[in-house]
This record gives structure tokens, sequence and C-alpha cells, in this order.
């Protein structure tokens, strides 16, 4: 059995109406959404998604699936374990936070290309989530709980937006 699954359909449909109300400028951007079911980690924080432009392998290998030579532009992978338990509002800042990096440069050769981590980014998520700063925190305990379950710990009421 594969890791990685298509997000669903109501899943979908929430990243598209994310991307028309808040990222018109990906409107046009071919993305491949994907659950992953593997835990990842980097530099001890938990990656609970990625955004990930396609180089030319991929887009061969999704031309057919895209209905278009060129394949998929983007690929968004969301980990399913985490995602499946978060609430809606959750989910919605979960999907924001990855569409940050996607940015579209038309004049290029290759337009679409990942943001790198930088300040002047992320004041549009800052704006998005004024009402749970800590929201990112938050999940990352709540991932945390999820992949300890085999230990017995349940983290997921140690940080709530009413207890940060």
């Amino acid at each position: 059995m594969s890791r990685f699954t298509d997000v669903d359909p109501d899943t979908k449909k929430m990243i598209n109406e994310i991307i028309s109300k808040d990222f018109s400028h990906l409107t046009q951007a071919k993305i491949k959404m994907i659950f992953d079911q593997k835990k990842r980690k980097s530099g001890g924080r938990y990656q609970l998604g990625k955004m990930q432009k396609s180089n030319d392998l991929i887009r061969y290998l999704t031309s057919r699936e895209a209905l278009d030579p060129e394949g998929f532009d983007y690929l968004m992978f969301i980990d399913e374990n985490v995602f499946e338990v978060l609430d809606q509002a959750d989910k919605v800042r979960l999907v924001r936070h990855l569409l940050q990096y996607a940015d579209i440069d038309f004049e290029a050769e290759k337009p679409y290309k990942i943001r790198k981590e930088e300040v002047i980014t992320w004041y549009d998520e800052l704006e998005f989530n004024k009402d749970d700063p800590k929201w990112f925190q938050r999940l990352e305990v709540i991932a945390e709980s999820i992949y300890n379950q085999e230990e017995g710990q349940d983290l997921t009421t140690e940080m709530t937006p009413d207890n940060p």
C-alpha cells in the first residue's frame, strides 16, 4: 500500500476555494494535492505539509492526469494523519501556510517557483492568523500526540486556543 493518496474531493474543493479567495495569483496553476501517511520531521520539527514545484520528470508523469502536456506545476503534500483530526479552521490555516510558498513569475522562463522563508513573505500569514497566532505550535502538539500514541501519551489538550 502506498503512503501517498490523492486528497478526497471535499479537501480538494476546500483548497480550491482558499486559492480562489486568498491566492488569486495561483488560480491558473495546476496543483496536484496529495495526502502523505508518513511522519516527516526536519530540524526536530514536524513537517505537516510541503509545497514542491514540479521538475520535468514530474511534469511528464502527471501530464495525462493534468490533461495538459506540461503536467502539474506544483505538488502539495499534506500529512493525512494530522489533517484528518484537525477542525476546519486549522485545516484552512495549514493549507494557507503551504500556499504561501508558491510563487509565480510569468516573466521568467520557468514561472513556477517556491518562496524562501523570509520575513516579508509572512505578513499575509500573520494577518490570516491574528486570532490564533500560536496555531502552528498547537498543530505540532497534535502531531506529537498522534505519532506517540503507542507510548500512551495524549498531548492534544496541552495547547489549545483557550490554553496557549
